[in-house]
């Protein structure tokens, strides 16, 4: 795992340098100071932030009798956008949001608040790569793709003890396997791509839907497919 996250984090460094690299007519530099130096004229290096609210689906393939149908969660995301006056940016982003789950037959299932055993609160970090396409002064499209990794906080859900059944014996213990679950197998690994428009309010104000999809890579590579793959759909505004 944390050779995943450390190979992660060196690619961010590339893609950073990348993006920060000189122009080709050499009139554009960014020091440390991040600040751009043209035509001999230094001015603010520009970055922006912004915010989503997406309502998202959490998709659950083995809904039945003991666990939850796909359950809808409304995580709230905070994000920055860096060179974004290149065609290709970089905007890397935090979502949080909580799910209830049961441990059930060796897996982690959305569960519905009378079967709950563990609150996984969700730690979203996405690094996508961002193509911006410029119709007009004041419309423009998104097109993203990157790694997002989800880091997850499994605790016993209010109103459950630790000495209360479950499937391995005890809720606490249930608890435990939740909790090892979403770090194991490179479950807490995904790949994201999303498309959004925004519309130019004013020059440092943009307001537009965004569609989102995760898919997990441990969900994959370990032969249960889409399962708990997420879609959102919703607002992102930037300023």
């Amino acid at each position: 795992m944390k050779k995943i996250i450390i190979g992660i984090l060196f690619l961010i460094c590339i893609l950073t340098k990348c993006f920060a690299q000189e122009e080709p007519d050499g009139k554009t530099t960014i020091d440390e100071s991040t600040s751009i130096e043209k035509n001999g004229q230094k001015k603010e290096f520009p970055v922006d932030f912004f915010i989503t609210f997406a309502p998202s689906l959490i998709l659950n393939t083995e809904s039945g009798e003991q666990s939850a149908v796909s359950p809808v969660v409304y995580p709230l995301s905070f994000g920055a956008v860096f060179f974004k006056e290149k065609k290709f940016s970089f905007q890397p982003r935090i979502s949080f949001f909580a799910n209830y789950y049961l441990w059930y037959d060796g897996d982690a299932y959305p569960a519905e608040i009378e079967n709950r055993t563990a609150t996984v609160f969700h730690f979203m970090l996405d690094l996508p790569a961002v193509y911006t396409l410029k119709l007009k002064e004041k419309h423009r499209f998104e097109f993203s793709l990157g790694t997002a990794i989800d880091f997850t906080i499994s605790v016993l859900s209010h109103g459950v003890t630790d000495s209360d059944a479950g499937y391995s014996g005890s809720a606490g213990s249930d608890t435990d396997e939740i909790r090892r679950y979403f770090w194991n197998n490179v479950r807490f690994i995904y790949l994201e791509t999303s498309a959004a428009y925004l519309f130019s309010f004013a020059e440092r104000l943009s307001i537009g839907p965004e569609f989102k999809f995760y898919l997990p890579c441990g969900q994959v590579f370990s032969g249960n497919g889409m399962n708990h793959s997420i879609f959102s759909l919703g607002a992102k505004i930037c300023f």
